[in-house]
C-alpha cells in the first residue's frame, strides 16, 4: 500500500502544509468571491440550477449530500493521479514523476473559469511533490475538496441560494 501513496505517512509535515495551503487558496477563493467574479459565480456551485439566485428550500440537504459525495470523487481522483501515476514512477524518475500528471490533470479542468484552469497546473504539480514529500496520497484528496467545498460554499452564498 505504501508504494501506491496509501499509508500515512509524515502527516505532521502534511498537516503543517495543508494549513499554509488552506490559507493561500482560501484567500485566492476570497478575492473571487469578493470580486464578483462572473465566471466563478456562473459555474459554481456546479450542482445548482445555472442562473439561479435566491433561497432554495431543499439546497442545504442536496449540497451537504453532494458535497460528502465530491469528498469520496476526490480520493479516486487523486488516488488516480497521485497514487497510480507518481509514486510508481517516482522509484524510476524521483520527484520528475510530479510532472506526470500535470497535463491530464489541467485537461481536465478545461472549461472551468479561466483562473483554476491554469491554477490546476501549478496545483498538480505542487500536489505531486506535496505527495512524494509526504509519502502519502492522503492529503491531496483533503487540499483538493477544501477549495473545491469554499469554492462552492462562497458562490452559494453570494447567490443567496441558502
Amino acid at each position: 500500500f505504501r508504494d501506491y501513496g496509501l499509508g500515512a505517512g509524515d502527516w505532521r509535515y502534511a498537516l503543517r502544509i495543508f494549513l499554509i495551503f488552506a490559507v493561500v487558496m482560501l484567500g485566492a477563493v476570497l478575492i473571487l468571491y469578493l470580486g464578483k467574479s462572473k465566471s466563478f459565480l456562473s459555474f459554481y456551485p456546479m450542482f445548482a440550477v445555472k442562473g439561479s439566485v435566491g433561497p432554495q428550500p431543499d439546497f442545504p440537504f442536496w449540497f451537504a449530500v453532494v458535497e460528502a459525495s465530491f469528498f469520496l470523487y476526490f480520493v479516486g481522483w487523486e488516488f488516480f493521479f497521485r497514487g497510480l501515476m507518481v509514486f510508481p514512477l517516482a522509484r524510476r524518475i524521483g520527484t520528475l514523476s510530479a510532472l506526470v500528471g500535470v497535463l491530464p490533470f489541467a485537461i481536465m479542468h478545461a472549461g472551468k473559469p479561466v483562473p483554476e484552469a491554469f491554477g490546476s497546473i501549478l496545483a498538480a504539480w505542487l500536489l505531486g511533490i506535496l505527495a512524494l514529500r509526504a509519502r502519502s496520497f492522503w492529503i491531496c484528496p483533503v487540499l483538493h475538496f477544501s477549495v473545491a467545498f469554499a469554492m462552492d460554499l462562497t458562490a452559494a452564498f453570494s447567490r443567496n441560494l441558502f
